[in-house]
């Protein structure tokens, strides 16, 4: 029990904040529908203005024991956002520093084809499995006409499903040893690139229903066969027409284990698979189901190629946490998307990354670096469903920021200007870029002292 306990949040936007929550406390890493419903009736909201907001969260002695015998646990989380219709773009500029938030709204939906991949190995077996059946059968129930979609399931061998006889295909183990197999079994899988209807959604279901657990995990070979069949469907899909997009390729690829079949190097693995996904362009969402999952090995996967990684914990919602994850990629509206400032007007090596792999639907895009004026031009180029996409910016989106809070006398150890919290935005950014760079180049075990590690000690230490 802490005799003195304060937290207080102080929010300043640009744009009007539109939903403010302050839930009850989060005790664990289950997804709890009901504790995100109620609110905290010991959080004290107040509103200066439509754009502003203060939290204070100031449990006395005695209300932390009624929330915890031997005090509080667990974490608290303020939710809200802002009006992205009126302002889907803006730069924020403050004392040298600029931040370029981009989160455009009203946009078309990429269509995609998705590959699962999904372990059935032994240690699947129980709740593990029964809760991947129900995940699976509500992912289906998302996907929209006009994507296309592929189901993968290995154990020691690996096998794709065949919706004409919604039965899976096994494919020889020995299939990965020469080129010439590889044709011949391209050309039988051409029916595993399923294109979304009533009926192939309903004869998919049918199919993860029945999903029973095998043995050892093939995570090497797997991922090769979901390669294939994502070329497979770029074939498939393709068209003359000049105006026509391809369907997005990504595969969602969950383990529970490590690799203990074919190749078992991580390192081995990782390189393989990338260089294998060079002229497929897949994006690779990896997701750890468990504790016995290699996390970093399925990070590094996912870095190198346009994904990411996330941990399943294994709880009662797991089920639900799958969902959720898939929720966050299931709607591209941009691919390719880079973003270019008049050199000029920038300082050189300072603007965190510019290159993204894909926009999806939800998430946004925020680059930040140093200005040698106040002004700031350029342009952003993009792939989107009607073609090549460009879109020029300049001084309307903007906002030369006053001094922070405006409307609140905070605590000295809360006087924090605004020119601060820009350079440390930047900073954030920047150090996460560059340990994320030394993940994907080095091997497992990272040298403490490589150059993007003390970049990123020396930008820690300063700001």
């Amino acid at each position: 029990i802490v005799p003195d306990l304060s937290v207080e949040v102080y929010i300043n936007e640009s744009s009007k904040i539109t939903t403010l929550k302050v839930p009850a406390l989060k005790e664990s890493n289950e997804i709890n529908q009901e504790n995100a419903a109620q609110g905290n009736p010991l959080a004290n909201i107040e509103r200066p203005s439509d754009t502003s907001a203060i939290i204070r969260w100031a449990p006395t002695p005695e209300e932390q024991k009624q929330l915890n015998s031997e005090g509080v646990k667990g974490q608290l989380v303020v939710r809200y956002d802002v009006d992205r219709e009126s302002h889907p773009q803006q730069i924020l500029v403050n004392e040298g520093y600029f931040v370029h938030f981009f989160a455009p709204t009203n946009l078309s939906t990429l269509n995609k084809h998705v590959t699962f991949v999904l372990d059935v190995s032994a240690s699947m077996l129980g709740t593990k499995i029964e809760q991947l059946r129900v995940a699976m059968t509500t992912i289906l129930s998302d996907l929209r006409p006009g994507d296309f979609f592929s189901i993968i399931i290995f154990s020691t061998y690996v096998e794709v499903w065949n919706p004409e006889h919604n039965r899976r295909q096994e494919i020889d183990h020995y299939y990965y040893r020469g080129n010439k197999g590889r044709i011949t079994q391209q050309e039988s899988l051409r029916s595993s690139v399923v294109p979304v209807t009533p009926d192939n959604i309903r004869i998919a279901k049918e199919f993860v229903g029945r999903l029973q657990v095998g043995s050892t995990t093939n995570i090497y070979g797997a991922l090769l066969k979901a390669l294939d069949v994502v070329r497979l469907g770029r074939n498939l899909t393709s068209s003359n027409d000049v105006l026509y997009r391809s369907p997005e390729p990504m595969i969602i690829f969950l383990t529970d284990g490590q690799p203990n079949v074919e190749e078992r190097d991580p390192i081995v693995i990782t390189n393989t698979v990338t260089a294998s996904n060079k002229n497929a362009s897949a994006a690779i969402f990896c997701l750890a189901f468990g504790d016995d999952a290699d996390l970093d090995f399925l990070k590094k996967l996912s870095l190198r190629n346009s994904g990411f990684a996330r941990k399943i914990y294994q709880a009662s919602d797991a089920a639900l946490q799958l969902h959720d994850f898939y929720r966050q990629v299931a709607s591209p509206l941009l691919t390719d998307v880079s973003f270019n400032y008049t050199e000029s007007q920038v300082e050189e090596g300072t603007v965190s990354k510019t290159h993204f792999n894909t926009l999806f639907l939800g998430s946004e895009f925020v680059v930040a670096g140093k200005l040698k004026s106040t002004e700031l031009t350029g342009g952003l180029t993009a792939r989107s469903p009607n073609g090549t996409t460009s879109l020029p910016f300049g001084p309307d989106i903007i906002v030369i920021c006053p001094p922070f809070p405006p409307t609140v006398e905070p605590t000295e150890e809360h006087n924090v200007t605004n020119a601060s919290f820009m350079e440390r935005l930047w900073a954030y950014l920047t150090i996460q870029q560059l340990l994320e760079k030394d993940e994907v180049k080095s091997p497992p075990k990272v040298n403490t002292t490589s150059p993007n590690k003390k970049r990123a000690l020396e930008l820690a230490l300063k700001v």
